[in-house]
């Protein structure tokens, strides 16, 4: 089989998914030819893989994000790459929720996911942070984010570049930035 076959196989394969969630296309009937880029080793969880493909599906083909008051449409965003330091400001962001038993942007401490994030030596912008409880698959919880109008603007922010996901138990964190 030729180089350019298989490019051309594994272009149409991944252009050819269909997305799930609830999201509607900003713009009907546009196809975004998208080859998302190589997971890197460093992403250790299938979880966090699933949802780094997912949301880069999401962003390569547009959304509207609506609520029963609000709707944003957001045309095709840029791919995120994963980024460890986000990944890791994440992590103990679900853990402190957990073994705290608590929900919030804010910790019991007071820091923010700015100040989380510094702390991990994290040097660029965090643009936004989404958080879940009581969801156990990929498919779940990023359904429920898709749906919810400030989670969903959250995701498509079109300053985001990188990503860091984690989850312990149930609790979930997402953390988008900028460098």
């Amino acid at each position: 089989m030729s180089k350019i076959f298989s490019k051309t196989i594994l272009l149409s394969a991944v252009t050819s998914i269909i997305f799930i969630f609830s999201c509607e296309k900003s713009e009907p009937n546009t196809v975004i030819k998208t080859i998302i880029s190589p997971i890197p080793d460093t992403v250790k969880d299938d979880f966090q893989k699933d949802v780094l493909v997912e949301l880069n599906k999401l962003r390569a083909k547009g959304c509207e994000c609506k609520s029963t008051t609000q709707s944003q449409i957001f045309p095709p965003q840029a791919l995120l790459d994963w980024d460890d330091l986000l990944a890791k400001t994440a992590s103990k962001h679900s853990q402190d929720m957990y073994f705290n038993k608590y929900l919030s942007h804010t910790s019991l401490t007071g820091t923010d996911v700015v100040q989380r994030a510094k702390v991990q030596g994290f040097v660029g912008n965090v643009v936004g942070e989404n958080l879940a409880n009581d969801y156990f698959t990929v498919a779940d919880v990023m359904k429920a984010w898709v749906t919810s109008y400030s989670h969903c603007t959250t995701m498509m922010n079109p300053d985001a570049r990188i990503l860091g996901v984690a989850k312990y138990q149930s609790k979930w964190t997402m953390v988008l930035g900028v460098k």
